[in-house]
């Protein structure tokens, strides 16, 4: 099985923990709309979801922070 981005990106830091991350204005990575919480809630349900970070703020503002309050709550259920 190949290793996912998540595993690569954790090696690169030598195992340490990283955040998830996409950018808010959809210019690139895997967008909300695209999988990106149905990948953090794998992550969640496999204990490597340690934190997410949506960039940027400001492109987010006009969204009511949506995004961010999703992180939150999928970071809040307990697995």
């Amino acid at each position: 099985m190949r290793p996912s981005v998540y595993e690569i990106q954790s090696s690169n830091c030598e195992g340490g923990k990283v955040l998830t991350s996409f950018i808010s204005d959809g210019s690139g990575g895997l967008s909300p709309d695209d999988g990106f919480f149905f990948a953090c809630n794998r992550l969640k349900t496999q204990h490597q979801l340690h934190g997410s970070f949506v960039w940027s703020a400001d492109d987010s503002r006009a969204g009511g922070f949506c995004y961010e309050k999703q992180s939150q709550a999928l970071l809040a259920i307990p697995h």
